[in-house]
């Protein structure tokens, strides 16, 4: 078994061919190698390994020295970074077609024990079938960074999976052979981030596997995440930092839609419109989680370096806000019948439509921008070599206690003297909340007690009903604004009226459901209050 340690990136064929011509990617040794590879992927047909996060492939290599196929499985790395894991390549002889002309699966004997069960456990009685294949012309080279030893590989080539039209590969993968991911990461933030050069994580199979059924990459939640109270404070945040970065990797790119090797689409279908929504949802979840992670740990974690990615991470998510309330509003607005009431009905459905159309897009260019780009590895970076680690050194078990004991003190605090009837205040509220709901997600595990961490499982659903009708009631608040100036460009000074009076009409139907959530609310928050101070045993 190998632990694969492997950063990909999608381009474009112009600024792939610009980047075999950079110095910094010249082989060491002078010699590349060009090989022409096609890559079958397997699954089941409720798509069991893609849900564990596992591929499974056979590969047939073409070279000058002849051909090699292979099969391979791939696991995650248990609470790792996205960019690992656990790989086992095996040679596997050519065998006849089964029937139907279809591909034969991989032959589990040949792996040794641990994948054999790890699949079997896996698969049940479930068959192995052929989803699609991957046609490949790779550039290979070996070059030294760092110390380090890196293979950087060229990637060209198409997705084939039925009759689905094809899907073009262009992406720049380095692959490290020998030193550490912080090589790999800094060799990363020395190219040209940017546009055409973005950082993606979902693999080839899990792309074959959406064409196969016809569909695009779904927006996934944040993944689980399992600490240790034995464990210092640097490896508890590195692996906090890397659940989320993680979560925001698997996302982000679905946002862009179209955008260089993404597979998730802007177009106005219903689908696509779904998945995007979806997908800016996770995305601002996935940053939230990191900016609580930073809120929670506070002093522990703080450098500048640390203190300048956080505000980074600010930035994006206000970058993509907007997008956000736009998806929500016309959601909203749509589903409350908003087409019957009046015959212009429809086209201010179509005006609000294009309004979310120019925040994604606005979301789109700031997650593609060299900025975010760059944030996004700077991290990563950061997470594995910052200076922060040399004084995060204390047991994580003996700092959570007062970790959340402040959290829990100040949710409280706001809690007592909140109005309920100011927005602004319910905002702040809000926020709070989700700043002590994330920290009990990251942190519930390492209690130490079963009684302490049922009471943290206690709280934390409590929280989350909280967060969501906090987030209905800010919602309204976002619907019943006036539409901006810019909301009603196109328009005529009649249908502007004719919008807000509208979006007034539909958000007046929405208020009506206030009184009842601020009662709920105000249960919620009594629940939370007599929650027993556990955290301070």
């Amino acid at each position: 078994m190998g632990v694969e340690t492997e950063i990909k990136l999608a381009t474009t064929p112009a600024k792939l061919e610009r980047l075999l011509a950079d110095p910094r990617l010249s082989p060491t040794d002078g010699t590349e190698v060009c090989e022409h590879l096609v890559s079958i992927y397997f699954d089941t047909a409720d798509s069991r390994l893609h849900a564990a996060g596992v591929a499974l492939r056979i590969r047939e290599k073409a070279r000058a020295g002849g051909t090699h196929r292979e099969q391979t499985l791939k696991l995650p790395a248990r609470h790792q970074a996205a960019i690992r894991r656990q790989e086992w390549n095996v040679p596997c002889p050519a065998a006849p077609p089964a029937a139907g002309g279809a591909s034969p699966p991989p032959d589990p004997s040949l792996w040794p024990a641990l994948p054999r069960r790890a699949l079997a456990a896996l698969l049940g009685d479930a068959p192995l079938q052929a989803l699609g294949a991957t046609h490949v012309t790779r550039i290979r080279r070996r070059i030294a960074h760092a110390g380090a030893i890196i293979d950087i590989m060229a990637d060209s080539g198409e997705i084939v999976a039925q009759a689905h039209p094809r899907q073009p590969i262009c992406e720049l993968e380095l692959e490290l052979v020998e030193g550490t991911m912080a090589d790999a990461l800094s060799l990363a933030a020395s190219l040209p981030l940017g546009p055409d050069l973005i950082w993606l994580v979902a693999g080839k199979g899990a792309r074959c596997r959406a064409m196969a059924h016809g569909e695009p990459l779904r927006a996934t939640p944040a993944p689980t995440l399992s600490l240790s109270g034995k464990m210092d404070v640097a490896t508890a945040f590195r692996a906090i930092g890397w659940s989320c970065l993680n979560h925001l990797l698997a996302n982000y790119p679905l946002v862009l839609g179209t955008r260089p090797g993404t597979n998730g689409g802007c177009d106005e279908t219903d689908d696509a419109t779904a998945t995007n929504a979806d997908a800016v949802h996770q995305s601002r979840v996935a940053i939230r989680r990191l900016r609580a992670a930073f809120t929670l740990f506070g002093a522990s974690v703080a450098d500048a370096p640390g203190a300048a990615l956080r505000d980074g991470f600010k930035v994006a998510a206000a970058a993509l806000s907007p997008a956000r309330d736009a998806h929500v509003l016309l959601e909203r607005v749509a589903s409350g019948g908003l087409q019957a009431e009046s015959p212009d009905s429809p086209a201010l459905l179509a005006h609000l439509a294009a309004a979310r159309h120019a925040a994604t897009q606005a979301a789109q260019a700031h997650l593609a921008s060299a900025e975010f780009q760059r944030l996004l590895v700077d991290f990563a970076l950061w997470l594995e070599r910052g200076d922060w680690r040399a004084a995060a050194t204390a047991a994580l078990g003996e700092v959570l206690p007062g970790l959340l004991k402040r959290r829990q003190r100040k949710l409280r605090r706001l809690a007592r003297d909140v109005d309920l009837n100011h927005d602004e205040q319910l905002h702040t509220l809000r926020i709070e909340t989700k700043k002590l709901r994330y920290a009990l997600d990251f942190v519930t595990s390492a209690l130490p007690t079963a009684a302490a961490r049922a009471h943290a499982r206690q709280q934390e659903r409590t929280l989350g009903k909280l967060q969501d009708v906090l987030g209905d009631l800010h919602d309204i608040a976002i619907a019943a604004r006036p539409p901006a100036a810019e909301s009603g460009a196109g328009l005529s000074p009649q249908d502007h009226i004719a919008l807000q009076q509208a979006l007034a009409a539909h958000t007046g139907a929405l208020s009506a459901q206030t009184p009842q959530l601020l009662r709920r609310a105000e249960k919620l928050l009594a629940r939370n209050a007599k929650i027993p101070h556990w955290w301070a045993d």
